[in-house]
This record gives structure tokens, sequence and C-alpha cells, in this order.
């Protein structure tokens, strides 16, 4: 809608982001601001020509068609996805496991050994056999 009214000059006065609806006269101002923030103008025909007579005035109104983007203020919903922290008990069944001393029942034995020498020959890196003597323990 356009808010116009009396300003101090005598003069219409458009408000600042009112839209212009049907016909009217603005200001050079007012129309050169439109423009400046117009999308797209779509031009006027040509005016007609002047068949009239010579010392009279002929008066043409030019309409263009101004296209103006128009700014709303929109609140737009945000759907946002928090987790959501929670405690859960639970009972687990489970076993524990307990150290247990057990005993065994030992019978001791007792081994006795014998020492024995024995005579034996062992072979060296020599074409000679070498006497030896070795303790071999038997049960």
């Amino acid at each position: 809608r356009l808010q116009t009214g009396p300003s101090s000059s005598g003069r219409r006065h458009v408000a600042r982001g009112a839209m212009l609806s049907g016909s009217q006269r603005i200001t050079q101002a007012e129309h050169d601001r439109l423009l400046r923030t117009a999308v797209h103008v779509e031009p006027s025909a040509p005016p007609p020509s002047c068949k009239g007579a010579v010392g009279g005035t002929h008066v043409h109104t030019v309409k263009k068609k101004i296209h103006v983007p128009v700014e709303k203020e929109v609140k737009v919903p945000v759907v946002k996805r928090e987790l959501a922290q929670k405690v859960e008990k639970k009972v687990i069944r489970g076993t524990k496991m307990v150290p247990v001393k057990k005993y065994r029942d030992v019978q001791e034995t007792v081994i006795e050994t014998k020492e024995q020498v024995v005579h034996g020959y062992k072979d060296v890196w020599k074409k000679v056999r070498e006497p030896t003597r070795e303790i071999v323990k038997k049960h």
C-alpha cells in the first residue's frame, strides 16, 4: 500500500518501502530510488504522435512497471537433535571367581643313586684314540 501525505512543500511523498498501487505521481528522486532497487523494469509503450493545436500543451502519462523485491522477516522453526544422556541400571548375572586353596596328600619317595666310573674311549680329531673317564649315575 502507498502511504502518502502532504509534505511541508505541499507535494505528496511516498513512505520508504511502500508499494505503489495504481497510477500516482511521484517525484524524480523517488523514481530514481525505485529504479535503483528494482529487479526488472518493463518499459512503457512509445508516446502517441501529437496531432493537435500547435500552441496547445500535450500531456502524456508515462507508465512503467517496476518490479521491486520485498523483504520480509520470517521466523523459521529449526529442528535440532541433541543426544539425550541418561543412566540405566541393569542387573548382570555372572559368576564371581574366588581363589580356593586346595590341599593334596603327597607321599615322599627316597631315591638312592650310585656313582660308577666307566672306562672307555672317545674320538678326537687325531687318528689316535684317547682313554677317558666319565661319571655315570644309575638308579
